[in-house]
């Protein structure tokens, strides 16, 4: 269930479902048992102890977009399509929401093209 109250299907690695499934019953309501708040204050205190600032929880959407695409294998399918499964692996009901997540470096793009 996503925060605007619709039910969207993630794709799980069988390393992600494995986690997942060891947590059941340990909290009849979210899976690891850590509210948004709880999580927002042990990501502040993290980045902090890491001597890091500048970037909040929700720009990690950036890095896994990223890292997420440049992961996917065509085999065979159309590019198009992978842009298609990154919306609906993120939510993004709206295709440029892509192009606002997804950050690759112009030198990770020459890579790929030559």
């Amino acid at each position: 269930m996503t925060k605007n109250g619709k039910a969207r299907d993630v794709p799980l690695t069988p390393k992600a479902l494995a986690i997942i499934w060891s947590m059941e019953g340990f909290d009849p309501i979210r899976v690891f048992g850590i509210t948004p708040q709880t999580l927002d204050a042990l990501f502040r205190r993290a980045r902090g102890r890491a001597g890091l600032q500048g970037f909040t929880f929700h720009d990690s959407r950036h890095t896994a977009a990223t890292w997420i695409a440049g992961r996917m294998q065509s085999k065979g399918i159309a590019a198009q399509q992978a842009v298609f499964d990154m919306c609906k692996m993120f939510g993004w009901t709206k295709i440029d929401q892509a192009l606002v997540y997804y950050n690759a470096s112009a030198a990770d793009i020459a890579k790929r093209i030559t």
